[in-house]
């Protein structure tokens, strides 16, 4: 049982990522059952694996997976994750070649 009180305690970015992804998922999220199930280290259902984030502006990351090599792949998962840690918008996924994150890691922003 929750009590009215329990609202407060969750963190204004984790309510505001849980409203992201309702809108984004046009009001149907996945429950979190079906959400924890993804990350499973045995499941082998899930079409990513996390690879890299790199920093591309003062308040913009770019989440790198690695879909082996499919052009689609599920990321309901992946997308909960983005908007429950805070983001105030998430686009794509898109697929994109290894040299644009080694491009990103080496002469981007978030080089050493």
């Amino acid at each position: 049982m929750s009590s009215p009180d329990e609202e407060l305690l969750v963190p204004g970015f984790a309510s505001d990522g849980r409203d992201g992804y309702t809108d984004h998922t046009a009001g149907r999220p996945w429950e979190l059952q079906n959400w924890l199930y993804r990350f499973d280290p045995d499941d082998d259902s899930r079409g990513w694996q996390w690879w890299d984030v790199t920093k591309v502006g003062p308040s913009r990351v770019h989440v790198w997976v690695d879909s082996w090599g499919e052009s689609f792949f599920g990321c309901q998962d992946l997308l909960w994750a983005a908007h429950t840690s805070g983001a105030a918008r998430v686009a794509g996924p898109t697929v994109q070649p290894s040299a644009a994150w080694a491009a990103e890691t080496v002469d981007g922003i978030d080089a050493p």
